[in-house]
């Protein structure tokens, strides 16, 4: 599933910038994705767990075929925050 931009979302704030978080994904490879809404493009840019933590953007027609579980809109309250060896992540509101 594909978040859309009128989707229910959840503010990630990390210092002092904040990113509206629209996506949570996990694939059977570990990797863990809080994403933004795609653009037309299909890209989102977010907060990425892999091999290294990071920062950027992905294309969503690349990364959901490898989606083991997912969230969008009400479950996203579900979750906490990612961790981050360098980065204090949290939740507003």
């Amino acid at each position: 599933m594909i978040a859309k931009k009128d989707m229910k979302t959840r503010t990630l704030r990390c210092g002092n910038n904040e990113v509206e978080i629209a996506f949570w994904g996990i694939t059977a490879h570990g990797w863990e994705y809080y994403l933004e809404a795609p653009n037309e493009f299909g890209l989102a840019y977010g907060y990425i767990m892999g091999a290294e933590d990071e920062w950027g953007s992905v294309n969503m027609k690349d990364i959901l075929p490898y989606m083991y579980m997912t969230a969008t809109g009400a479950d996203l309250m579900d979750l906490f925050p990612p961790l981050s060896d360098y980065d204090r992540m949290e939740w507003v509101g």
